[in-house]
């Protein structure tokens, strides 16, 4: 089980450590739009979409990596100023009641979604340059699926230093 969990996590990292170069690329493309329309007055037509295709995959990937390092935001106010055992109930009982629930009807959604876009051919809408949308669709996908891996390792984790007292690792 532990070799599983690893390498969640090692899959978490790797996604979060893989966008760093999308968001590089992300800026590229908007200075080089930038550049285009101001100074050569001639605006491009695939750097609308392409900037938000990238930055939705930029977020898609990097779910699992902040859920990995648990810095999604939450109200520390209260949280941080309640007991160890207190905080891995609520992490516990949310993960069961909020956490999985959601990303499950999500990932599962994603993968219609991304299934759909590859078998109907989709095209992107935004612009007059209609990228295929199967390969958007599938990051989004991807993104899910390892948040919800993600959180199954954090579960597992958490429930077991609940009834355990010590960590898993």
């Amino acid at each position: 089980m532990k070799k599983g969990l690893k390498f969640i996590d090692k899959m978490s990292l790797w996604a979060g450590n893989s966008v760093q170069w999308l968001a590089a690329i992300l800026v590229l493309v908007m200075t080089f739009e930038v550049f285009m329309r101001y100074v050569f007055n001639e605006p491009t037509i695939w750097s609308y979409e392409t900037s938000m295709m990238l930055g939705g995959v930029i977020f898609a990937l990097a779910w699992s990596y902040v859920h990995k390092n648990r810095a999604h935001i939450r109200v520390d106010v209260i949280y941080a100023s309640l007991p160890q055992r207190t905080q891995l109930i609520i992490e516990v009982i949310g993960t069961l009641i909020l956490f999985f629930p959601l990303v499950l009807v999500l990932t599962r959604t994603s993968i219609v979604w991304a299934m759909d876009a590859w078998l109907k051919n989709e095209k992107m809408m935004e612009s007059i340059w209609y990228p295929p949308s199967g390969p958007f669709r599938s990051c989004i996908a991807l993104g899910y699926i390892l948040l919800l891996l993600q959180g199954f390792s954090n579960f597992i984790r958490d429930f077991y230093q609940l009834i355990r007292n010590r960590s898993y690792d």
